[in-house]
C-alpha cells in the first residue's frame, strides 16, 4: 500500500477493511466494532468516555476503560488498522469509506456513482443484542444511512433521460433496492416513490 494512502472501509453491507495485501472482513467482536465506529467518524475524535459507555453500558467507567484500552490494543492489530489514533481522552481513524464517497457523489451530483454504492444496510452483521446501547447507536446511524441511501436511488432513477433504462431501474428498486436496506424505516417509504415514479413516467412518456 502507498504509505500516503489511506485504508479504506465498507461500511455499505458487511463491513470490510480493504487492504493492498489483504482484505479483512469484519465481525461482530469489538475491535471490529471499535474501529467500524471510529470509520463512522471519519476522522473526527470520539472520546474514549463515550467509546466505553457505548460497548459497555453495565460496566462502572473504571472498569469500562480498561476494557477499552485491552480493545484498542487488539484493533490496532489488525491489518491496516495501526493508525488508530490514541490520545488520552479520544481516539479516531483516518480512513476513507463508502459512505464517504456516496457523501460526495451526491454533493457532486453524480447519482448513478452514489446509487452504484447502496448495496445493504449500514454495518451489517456486527451487532451485539446483548448491548441495548450498541443496537440503539447502531439503528440510529443505519436509520441516517438508509435515507441517504433513499435519495440517492431516487435521484439516479430520475437523473435518466431514457424511459426503457428508467423502468428498469425501477423495478430492480423494487425488487432488490427496499430489501437491501431491509428492516430499516424507509423501505415503504422507497417502495412508495418508486410507483409514484413509475405511475408519472408513464404518464409523461404516454
Amino acid at each position: 500500500m502507498n504509505a500516503t494512502a489511506l485504508p479504506r472501509m465498507r461500511l455499505l453491507g458487511s463491513p470490510v477493511l480493504e487492504n493492498a495485501e489483504l482484505d479483512v472482513p469484519f465481525l461482530a467482536e469489538r475491535s471490529h466494532q471499535l474501529l467500524a465506529c471510529l470509520a463512522l467518524r471519519s476522522g473526527e475524535w470520539v472520546t474514549r468516555d463515550r467509546l466505553a459507555a457505548l460497548f459497555w453500558p453495565e460496566h462502572a467507567s473504571a472498569e469500562a476503560r480498561r476494557n477499552l484500552r485491552k480493545v484498542i490494543f487488539r484493533a490496532r492489530s489488525v491489518h491496516g488498522a495501526e493508525a488508530v489514533e490514541a490520545g488520552e481522552h479520544a481516539l479516531r481513524w483516518q480512513v476513507t469509506t463508502d459512505l464517504q464517497m456516496l457523501q460526495a457523489a451526491m454533493a457532486e451530483g453524480r447519482h448513478g456513482d452514489a446509487a452504484a454504492l447502496c448495496v445493504g444496510p449500514l454495518l451489517a452483521g456486527i451487532d451485539d443484542p446483548g448491548n441495548a446501547a450498541l443496537a440503539e447507536w447502531l439503528a440510529v446511524e443505519g436509520s441516517r444511512v438508509a435515507a441517504l441511501a433513499h435519495q440517492a436511488m431516487l435521484a439516479h432513477l430520475r437523473s435518466l433521460a431514457d424511459p426503457q433504462a428508467r423502468s428498469q431501474i425501477a423495478l430492480q428498486l423494487l425488487r432488490d433496492g427496499a430489501h437491501n436496506f431491509g428492516g430499516l424505516v424507509r423501505r415503504n417509504r422507497l417502495h412508495e416513490h418508486v410507483w409514484e415514479f413509475l405511475t408519472s413516467s408513464a404518464e409523461t412518456d404516454t
